[in-house]
């Protein structure tokens, strides 16, 4: 259990980007009113975004702090970059 609150940071970086990587990957199915890459980026990675700006703020992580803001923010980001893209 002390590995896991010493490495909380790194650990929901890795599964929230898999968790990203999971969903483009599942474009087309569906979980109950939204596709995979919406629920994924509107509930999964903003809460592993922020557990894990918190574990990082605790332990000083600058680095891993500023990746798990933009995994919170990952909804935005996502949807700023595919309207820029795709008119």
């Amino acid at each position: 259990m002390r590995t896991v609150g010493k490495n909380v940071e790194r650990w929901t970086l890795v599964l929230g980007l898999a968790a990203l990587v999971v969903s483009f990957i599942f474009k087309e199915a569906w979980i109950g009113a939204f596709r995979p890459i919406g629920f994924t980026s509107l509930v999964i990675c903003p809460l592993l975004g922020l557990v894990g700006l918190v574990g990082s703020i605790f332990h000083k992580n600058i680095l891993f702090a500023f990746l798990n803001g933009l995994l919170a923010l990952s909804f935005f980001l996502i949807m700023g970059i595919g309207y820029s893209l795709l008119g």
